[in-house]
């Protein structure tokens, strides 16, 4: 019998069904192996089952029901470029091989056709599945990031202070809250997030500090290795995504890599 298949919006029934098959998504099958290798550089945290809820609020979730149940998830999330983040995109381990990950990008790249002209995604370097995914709807790479993991149990203590300056810097392009936002006017960028940036002339750094670790996104640098050793011994799991293209100089070794892939509908 064939299986009735649909892509829509997901619903608050959805929720416990995709908390369900979120909860474990490093830890089955294929990514097993990977999550006892480097699992411990906090690249292969979940983060689905925990915002899920907010998401579906917001209407910004669709998912992949296969006889009525959701089987894949993916968000959407619009830049104030114009573009469109993917994110988010699961699929219930239990139906891996059965190709709901293609059909649900599929199903995306159609349905947001008329509602943007390209489309981003970020994959680590480790995760060869979406890789191979975006390769072949077409998606092509647009710029990387390198990860460097320092974990401190009794590290310092300290509140990253930020700031905002006028910055004057090459890239107009910056990751910020896990979206990659271009833009030729970067101080709307910043009035998004003014608690998140430390900014001038030569730095473009966005953080999240949160309970157990902080995010260190740095985009660009006028010293990447001073800023790195000034702040990885802080308290905690402390993370610095740091842009290829200002990382060659570095000493220290990354524990994987975030690429970041667009797709640019024909017009």
């Amino acid at each position: 019998m064939s299986k009735h298949v649909v892509f829509d919006r997901g619903t608050h029934s959805d929720v416990d069904e995709i908390k369900r098959f979120t909860s474990n998504t490093w830890r089955v099958g294929y990514y097993n192996d990977l999550y006892r290798t480097i699992g411990n550089t906090g690249t292969m945290d979940d983060y689905v089952d925990k915002i899920i809820e907010k998401w579906v609020e917001e209407g910004s979730v669709y998912v992949l029901r296969v006889d009525g149940s959701p089987v894949a998830t993916i968000h959407f999330d619009k830049l104030s470029d114009g573009s469109i983040m993917l994110g988010g995109l699961r699929v219930d381990p239990e139906h891996r091989g059965s190709k709901y990950g293609l059909r649900i990008m599929q199903e995306t790249i159609d349905f947001l056709r008329d509602k943007a002209k390209r489309l981003r995604s970020a994959v680590y370097s480790w995760n060869t599945p979406s890789l191979n995914l975006v390769k072949k709807l077409g998606f092509h790479p647009i710029d990387e990031y390198e990860v460097y993991t320092f974990e401190n149990r009794e590290g310092t203590t300290i509140n990253i202070v930020p700031s905002i300056a006028e910055y004057s810097g090459r890239y107009r392009c910056v990751l910020v809250d896990w979206k990659y936002i271009c833009s030729e006017h970067m101080y709307q960028i910043y009035e998004s997030y003014r608690n998140n940036f430390i900014v001038d002339s030569a730095n473009l750094i966005y953080f999240d500090q949160y309970e157990g670790g902080i995010d260190f996104v740095i985009n660009d640098s006028d010293d990447v290795s001073s800023f790195i050793d000034e702040n990885r011994k802080l308290d905690g799991r402390i993370m610095f995504y740091v842009r290829k293209d200002i990382s060659k100089d570095l000493t220290f070794t990354p524990s994987s890599s975030m690429l970041i892939w667009e797709f640019t509908y024909d017009s």
